[in-house]
């Protein structure tokens, strides 16, 4: 006997309020049909439909928007909300505004989801986010903020974007995101000074710079992550990367970074370096310290290096690097099972004194 409804069926529920564009005018309609605003601007709809909720609530309340769409002004989105798309919506040229914000200082109780959220980074000059989701608080489940089932794709700046939050409780799976980094300075995923989060399912990507970049983090975790770009800690502690794959196809990148960061735990996956881009002097794994604080972190079961039958013209110049040259050497770190092949100085690794070097095999493979 059925006694609970799971998640992925709520989106659906009715709505309270839906936006849907008819002949050169976008409607909002209430749960009974009746066209309670008529406007030729998109966000103006939407924002409006935002308002029109039960003030004060303390549960989700939903808007549906459908068809293909024209973002001409940032969306607001209150406490409480759930926002599905149903179709394409795109920033119009120079928008040069974030496409979807939270609205409130300490937001909670938002999902959002379906669709594709187009940013049409070449037409902007400036400021293309996609989401910014800022302050989100610790809270219970019931009050979490959600990000799931959605593309945000082509912004100029980073895709998902969220920061200062103190016990974040942010979930974000099962999505595309991908920065086309107009200008080198987007990513498919920012968290900066964010905690308690929850990543899985994601492919994520970035044209000119790391994929998914985490500073100040804490205490959250990426299950099934695919990334054509790379992975960039700093000053983070006590994140967990499980079942991974990242392939810096054609981009002069490490594969991951791990900058005065403890405690990170990667299992299962694979870093590779494959494109004929002659790039051969950056590394799978990279740590740097300048504060003794790169210790203490994990690495298993990774295969660091190009795939067979390695025509490839970009290799991993070392699998494994422990820079010692940034005031101090990062130290007391693990790697366990590891499998590096081929790499352009025909040594997988340098590490610290008491870094743990147990079990890698492959020191170097010519095959």
């Amino acid at each position: 006997m059925v006694t609970t409804i799971p998640k992925q069926y709520w989106s659906y529920k009715p709505y309270k309020f839906m936006v849907k564009k008819v002949g050169s005018y976008y409607h909002v309609i209430d749960s009974l049909g009746k066209i309670t605003l008529s406007t030729s601007y998109f966000s103006k709809a939407v924002n409006e439909a935002f308002a029109k909720l039960t003030t004060s609530r303390t549960y989700r309340e939903k808007v549906l928007i459908q068809g293909n769409l024209s973002i001409d002004d940032i969306l607001l989105i209150p406490d409480f909300t759930e926002l599905e798309l149903q179709g394409i919506a795109s920033a119009m040229n120079s928008l040069n505004k974030t496409m979807l914000k939270t609205s409130s200082t300490h937001p909670k109780g938002i999902e959002v989801h379906g669709g594709v959220w187009f940013g049409n980074g070449a037409n902007q000059s400036s400021n293309g986010l996609g989401f910014e989701f800022l302050g989100t608080e610790d809270a219970p489940n019931n009050d979490r903020c959600w990000i799931h089932n959605t593309n945000v794709m082509d912004t100029r700046d980073t895709a998902i974007y969220c920061a200062n939050s103190n016990g974040c409780t942010m979930t974000i799976n099962l999505s595309f995101l991908k920065s086309n980094c107009y200008g080198d300075v987007g990513r498919g995923l920012d968290l900066e000074s964010v905690t308690d989060f929850i990543a899985s399912g994601l492919d994520i990507g970035a044209n000119n710079t790391e994929a998914i970049k985490l500073g100040g983090c804490g205490g959250g975790f990426f299950s099934g992550l695919r990334t054509d770009g790379s992975i960039y800690l700093q000053a983070s502690s006590q994140i967990a990367f499980g079942n991974l794959f990242i392939d810096c196809f054609n981009r002069d990148l490490h594969g991951i970074t791990i900058y005065d960061s403890s405690e990170i735990s990667i299992d299962n996956g694979v870093i590779r370096a494959d494109s004929n881009s002659g790039y051969n002097t950056k590394y799978g794994i990279y740590l740097i310290d300048d504060a003794s604080s790169c210790k203490n972190n994990r690495f298993s079961n990774l295969y660091i290096g190009r795939p067979r039958p390695y025509n490839a013209t970009q290799r991993w110049a070392y699998g494994i690097y422990e820079d010692s040259g940034w005031g101090q050497t990062p130290n007391y770190n693990q790697y366990i099972n590891i499998n590096g092949v081929d790499c352009n100085t025909g040594a997988l690794r340098v590490l610290g004194a008491n870094s743990d070097f147990g079990h890698i095999i492959g020191e170097v493979v010519q095959e």
